[in-house]
């Protein structure tokens, strides 16, 4: 039988292209599969190789044409293979199939252009397609689901009959004598035959599989939704729009209103007395009826035992045999709204002994743009001047100057950053206050909890305290212990450095027959007048101390015996002239001084004060009235 080879390419032509539509409908069906659309591009591809094929013996374009339907044909196989791959869940490497289908071309341009052979363009087409649907058939093996088992081993096999047969093509082809391309000889046929039982078997299994596959996920996804219905914990009832009638319910419905599955079902929410208030049913109806569904309605439900709890209601409407029914999610919420009650009865308390509370307690919250207050106590309001209601939702910035605000901001952010309590002293309008702050966290919410004391009154005391630690009562300036700490730190870091110094110990002459003669007020007059005549005559950096009784001690830092001598010499002669009137008229009141220098690296502040008080013996033996310094030998 003669068969006329060029009406079979324009019929193989025009069946593929009927079966890109077929396969581009399927496409535009189920566009989440990204295979089908892969298949109609090789599909299309394949009706154009055989297009190209009728064209090959035109006078014009058959060259090229012939070129065209080889790299056509082992294009649109290629796509087949990246379908199925895709189609199955793989990802293809690209450059290889490109490369193979590339070479493809160039081998038959080569036996078309170069060495013209009918034969060897015939053999690589084969070899080519059958390498290719060798290709799918591993594709499908290797990756095969069970849903689409059937299916996907209907493709395999007919990918494999096709290699099969191509591989008899090209052994057919390598025997023949055939000059021509529409010459019918076996090789020729069978290779349009197989094209045109291939291209109708594969887009029939290629539509099964799809369907197969969607069948299959329709399936699961019914288990599924089922699966999630029975296994909520929280009641799931599907229940007619029209009268509430039960139609279906999940075993968590069953536990919390106490209706066993078989016992509710036909019984309608009303007849179980499910709602405490009927008219919530309305009120879920009514929200359905305007949007169609229901989103965490509140309403008091009761079991079959009487016992109420709290649900949130979300439902839907939906259709099932062309009538509306009602989908309801219950989920109760009785533990939560008893747990809100008790923070709200506790927050309340909480409130009243903010609001009591003797010292200055707050709660703030801390946000990225600032710190606001959330409760105060009362005395806040003696504090800012301002009542509690003005200063609740406030931040720092509206409550403080600018300056202040901004360290109480950053203060808290730094509590909140560390997790540690924060303890500070803070000036504000002239007063003092200690603040103790920790953080509250609430799930994305920070808080900030502490109280203020007002210390200013604890301050002063302590300043007081101090001064009177380190002041002599009645002349104002240092005493002996205090002088001892700081001439100890002046005489550490002279002899560190190699610098001078000096210290000179002073007596009031005859003190005891002054106080004998005017009494001891006289006396504290005269250790008065010789402490001013010191303060003026000596440094800021000078230390001067009152030892005890009538003894003084200056201790002058960077300074030699000889410029020690003479500070202490103007100070002599300033109090021998000044003859104050102690009660009973004026009284000369003269000093002496002792002075001993820094002498070594070996040197103390003991040894230079048993150098003073020798200084000063010497000026008392050598008739008072004097400024003594021990020799520079020394």
């Amino acid at each position: 039988m003669n068969i006329d080879l060029r009406t079979l390419a324009i019929l193989l032509a025009l069946t593929n292209l009927l079966q890109v539509l077929a396969l581009f409908a399927q496409y535009r069906l189920n566009n989440s599969y990204s295979g089908p659309g892969w298949w109609t591009a090789g599909t299309a591809l394949v009706a154009l190789g055989f297009a190209s094929a009728f064209l090959q013996d035109n006078s014009t374009i058959g060259s090229i044409a012939i070129v065209a339907a080889s790299a056509l044909f082992s294009s649109g196989m290629a796509l087949y293979y990246v379908g199925l791959l895709r189609f199955l869940g793989r990802r293809e490497r690209p450059w290889p199939l490109i490369l193979f289908c590339t070479a493809v071309t160039l081998v038959a341009a080569y036996f078309t252009y170069i060495d013209v052979n009918v034969a060897a363009r015939l053999i690589n087409l084969a070899l080519a397609m059958a390498l290719l649907s060798f290709l799918n058939v591993h594709a499908i093996l290797a990756n095969r689901t069970r849903s689409i088992a059937t299916s996907a081993y209907s493709v395999a096999l007919v990918f494999l009959v096709q290699g099969l047969v191509l591989i008899g093509v090209a052994l057919a082809a390598a025997f023949s004598d055939a000059e021509g391309l529409y010459i019918a000889s076996p090789a020729h046929t069978a290779l349009y035959l197989d094209g045109l039982m291939v291209s109708v078997l594969l887009t029939a299994y290629f539509i099964i599989m799809i369907n197969q596959r969607l069948n299959a996920e329709t399936r699961e996804a019914k288990e599924t939704v089922e699966f999630i219905f029975n296994a909520s914990p929280d009641p799931v009832v599907l229940t007619r729009l029209a009268d509430g009638a039960v139609v279906t319910a999940n075993d968590g419905f069953a536990a919390q209103s106490g209706y066993a599955g078989a016992e509710a079902m036909g019984m309608t929410t009303l007849e179980m007395n499910l709602w405490k208030n009927p008219v919530d049913r309305e009120r879920l109806v009514g929200a359905l009826h305007e949007h169609g569904h229901c989103d965490n309605l509140e309403v008091v439900l009761l079991r079959k035992d009487g016992s109420e709890f709290t649900g949130l209601l979300s439902a839907k409407i939906t259709q099932m045999k062309g009538v509306p029914h009602i989908v309801t999610v219950i989920r109760d919420v009785s533990a939560r709204k008893r747990a809100e009650e008790a923070q709200r009865r506790s927050q309340e308390l909480l409130t009243l002994f903010i609001r009591q509370s003797p010292i200055y307690a707050f709660i703030k919250e801390v946000t990225p743009t600032g710190s606001r207050v959330l409760h105060v106590s009362d005395n806040f309001q003696q504090l800012l001047g301002s009542s509690v209601s003005d200063m609740l939702g406030k931040t720092m910035s509206e409550l403080f100057p600018p300056e202040f605000a901004a360290t109480m901001t950053a203060d808290d952010r730094a509590v909140i950053a560390n997790g540690l309590v924060l303890k500070q002293d803070e000036d504000f309008n002239g007063r003092h206050y200690t603040s103790i702050k920790f953080p509250i966290i609430q799930g994305e919410r920070v808080l900030l909890a502490g109280y203020t004391i007002d210390i200013t009154e604890r301050k002063r005391l302590e300043a007081q305290l101090r001064q009177q630690a380190t002041t002599d009562d009645l002349t104002g300036v240092a005493n002996r212990r205090h002088f001892l700490e700081l001439a100890q730190t002046e005489t550490s870091r002279a002899l560190r450095y190699q610098h001078p110094l000096a210290l000179a110990l002073i007596d009031i002459d005859h003190f005891k027959k002054i106080n004998d003669a005017h009494g001891h007020a006289a006396g504290d007059q005269a250790l008065l007048l010789l402490a001013d005549i010191c303060r003026r005559n000596i440094r800021d950096i000078d230390v001067f101390a009152r030892f005890g009784g009538d003894e003084f001690a200056v201790l002058l830092p960077e300074t030699s015996r000889e410029e020690a001598g003479a500070v202490m010499q103007r100070v002599c002669l300033a109090v021998a002239a000044r003859r104050p009137d102690l009660g009973r008229g004026p009284v000369a009141i003269t000093i002496s001084a002792g002075i001993a220098g820094l002498a070594s690296d070996g040197d103390s502040l003991d040894a230079l004060l048993r150098r003073a008080d020798q200084a000063l013996y010497q000026a008392k033996e050598a008739g008072r009235n004097r400024v003594m310094t021990e020799p520079a030998s020394e």
